[in-house]
């Protein structure tokens, strides 16, 4: 399963604005990440069987939501991102380092994402971040 990751930032608040502004909400999500060390957040839309389906739907989007040329994303790719950084996290906490930035299993919508396996094959305790 693919998707479009339409923006990243450090600035989650960017990300949710941008979503909000866009009217994305029940089709798009976000899901957080390490960049560097720090929390970072990617907007993600859409839920396609093939890479091809996918890139064909860039073309499709409006002009407020190319802006950032959006690409292609394997869901495998970023669960794998995301269960990665989970467990250096975990490493900090394990060191006494207290970090609130989680990565969370997370899929735009209510279904799509979901079922293409993020939140089944998320680590137990794992709280799905989404935007409603």
């Amino acid at each position: 399963t693919f998707t479009l990751q339409l923006a990243s930032s450090r600035n989650r608040q960017l990300i949710e604005k941008y979503l909000t502004e866009n009217g994305l909400q029940g089709r798009a999500g976000y899901y957080r990440s390490l960049r560097q060390g720090e929390p970072w957040y990617a907007l993600v839309y859409g839920s396609f069987p093939t890479a091809e389906a996918a890139a064909a739907a860039v073309d499709r989007l409006p002009p407020e939501l190319r802006k950032w040329s959006p690409w292609v994303r394997r869901m495998r790719d970023i669960h794998r991102v995301m269960m990665r950084d989970a467990a250096r996290l975990d490493l900090q906490r394990d060191a006494g380092k207290d970090h609130p930035d989680l990565p969370r299993c997370a899929g735009p919508g209510s279904g799509a994402h979901c079922a293409a396996g993020f939140r089944r094959r998320c680590r137990p305790d794992a709280q799905p971040l989404m935007i409603p």
